[in-house]
Parts: C-alpha cells; structure tokens; sequence
C-alpha cells in the first residue's frame, strides 16, 4: 500500500507542470504516487506529464471526457487514491524537498484526521517570497499540542481555508464523505476545508512554510470578478455546514465575522474592477447579513468588523441604498440635453 496519495488537477499547465511534478519527484520521502488529473487540457500538458510517466511509474494520468474545474477533479483524484495520507498541490505551485518526510512523521505519529503546515507565498511579477505572518499565529499556543480541537480556537483556522497546507487521513476523508462541491469554480477549496474542521477529532500543526504559492498580483482579481456568484455561495454554504454541526455555536463564533469580513473585502475589490457585479452581489450580503441581524447579536463581533458598514448593509437594499447608481447616468444626459437647448436659443 502506497503511504502518500498528491493529488493534481491539471488544466493547461504547461508552462509550470514540470517544476511541480519535480518538486515531487526530488522529496525525501519516497513512498508515494502522484495522480495527475488531466481535466481537457488544450496544450501540451498531457504530453509532458506522460514524459514523466515514462520515467517513473508512481505517475498516473487520469484524463476526464470533459471539463469539470478543479473541484471535480480532485474529487476524482480522491476517489482513486491509494496511499494512507493524500495532500492536493496547484499545478503552479510546488513544495520544499522534506514536506512529505516531516508531515507524513507527524501525522502517523500523532495518529490525527489533518496537519496544517505553513507556505510561502512567491509573487511571480516581483520573483520574490513571503511567508504570510498571520497565517498560523492563531496557533502559536498550540503548535506543541498533538491534539487540537479547533472549536475550542479563537478564529486561527479561518485563514486557512486552503487545501494544499494540510496532509490528511484518506479514510477520514473518505469515510466522512468529505469532498469538494463541482459546481463552483471558486470557494471549493473552503468547502471541503471546513467540511474536514468539522469532522475532524484531532488535527495538529507545524509552523514550516513547505508550500510555495505561487501568485499573479496583477491579473488574479480580474480574472475572477465573473467568479463572484461562486464565492458567495460558497459562503452560505460553509454558514449552513457550521449551523448543522455538533459545536455550532462555537464555530458560528468565528465563522460569522470571517464571512461578514470576506464578503465585505470582495463585493469592494472585484466591484471596482467590474461595477456591473455591484447590484446582485450586494443583494445577497443585504439577505444574508439582515439574517445574521435578526439570529445573532452582531454588535458584539464590532472589534472584529466593520460594524457601521454591515448594519447598512443589513438594513437597505441596493433599490433603495443606491438608485443613485443607476439614475447619475440619466441625470448627466438631461443635463447635456438642456444645456444643448439652451446653446440653439441663444445662437
């Protein structure tokens, strides 16, 4: 039986395949398989994964009859993965040489459901590295404990709503029916993240930053405004996950002002790069926060929000907040109208 299963959703990759399919290949830890999940690419990615294929037999190319984005795709991953562990890498990003040896010995060890681990975050346009501060220091009490129970944390694992910084137990992931939602193209990740928190009886962590992210400043907000639809139901559903959970009230806790936050931060940055998104996206944070209005006392979570901004929100709908919006337009055509009229009077 292989020990660890990487799971790899492959889409157009081309240009990076071969430096994370290395990053693999070069690890310390030798015992493990690599599925690459060709979900119809258009370029020649196929073809440089089966050049590896060749090479190495631990490598296996898994092609879908069509495209169902990454979230489907790891679930096929998942589906055929035969090591004890899995873990989920992008097909631009790639890992440090001992992630596999380090996670794989503390896992094993400390017989928990996940480990979460640190990353780097390299900025292509800039070709430099930062480890993000904030990412695990809600855990810098815990990093020593074999056995955390992460509803009774304050908020840390909200950030980490990544699935590539974590090695998980493949039976507790299949066992649970933990899985990625195929409809979105965006928030997947958090679902299945959350899903994991949970059903999850013992985690632990290591403040090593194994992963490297790679990430496009310039493009990634514009690339995804269409995707907004995607990130906000991914949301509500993670909101609904958490009301259905044992430890609810605890998770709800530090999940509300995440939300409320991560919705807030969107709706302003892709409404700026696409201002046709503005009236729908803020139809739904004003269903969805009157809700929390009326279930939850939100005023306690000010710290930790925009307080002012969210009552807003929660109180006015964009009809009535912002027909403004719609009616500038108009008034500046009357206005060149008149003017106009005005002009032809006098000449």
């Amino acid at each position: 039986m292989t020990e660890i299963s990487i799971i790899i959703p492959v889409y157009n990759a081309q240009k990076y395949i071969r430096k994370c399919i290395e990053s693999i290949l070069n690890q310390t830890f030798r015992d493990f398989e690599i599925i690459c999940v060709d979900d119809k690419s258009k370029d020649n990615s196929v073809k440089i994964l089966e050049e590896y294929k060749y090479k190495d037999n631990r490598i296996h190319i898994i092609h879908n009859k069509r495209n169902i984005g990454q979230g489907g795709a790891k679930n096929v991953g998942i589906k055929l993965a035969k090591g004890k562990y899995l873990m989920f890498i992008d097909q631009d990003d790639w890992l440090e040489p001992d992630t596999f040896e380090l996670c794989y010995n503390q896992i094993k060890k400390n017989n928990n459901d996940f480990v979460i681990f640190n990353y780097n975050r390299y900025y292509e346009n800039e070709g430099r590295n930062i480890i993000p501060e904030k990412y695990l220091s809600g855990y810098r009490d815990e990093l020593n404990n074999p056995d955390i129970k992460l509803w009774k944390l304050k908020e840390p694992f909200m950030i980490s709503a990544y699935t590539w910084t974590q090695i998980y137990n493949t039976d507790f992931i299949k066992k649970n029916n933990i899985k990625f939602d195929a409809s979105l193209r965006m928030g997947d990740d958090a679902e299945f993240y959350f899903g994991a928190i949970i059903k999850s009886k013992s985690v632990s962590v290591i403040d090593k930053p194994f992963y490297n992210y790679r990430r496009y400043e310039e493009s990634v907000s514009e690339s995804k405004t269409h995707l907004y639809k995607h990130h906000i139901k991914s949301r509500m559903n993670v909101y609904n996950m958490f009301l259905h959970s044992l430890h609810k009230n605890e998770y709800l806790k530090n999940y509300i002002p995440y939300s409320i936050r991560s919705l807030l931060y969107y709706y302003k940055l892709w409404g700026n790069k696409n201002h046709s998104i503005k009236p729908i996206y803020y139809q739904k944070m004003h269903k969805y926060f009157s809700y929390l209005n009326k279930e939850y006392d939100i005023s306690q979570f000010k710290d930790e929000i925009n307080y002012e901004r969210f009552i807003d929100i929660a109180n006015n709908s964009w009809n009535k907040k912002n027909n403004i919006y719609f009616e500038i337009p108009n008034i500046i055509k009357i206005y060149k109208r008149k003017r106009n009229t005005i002009a032809i009077k006098l000449f």
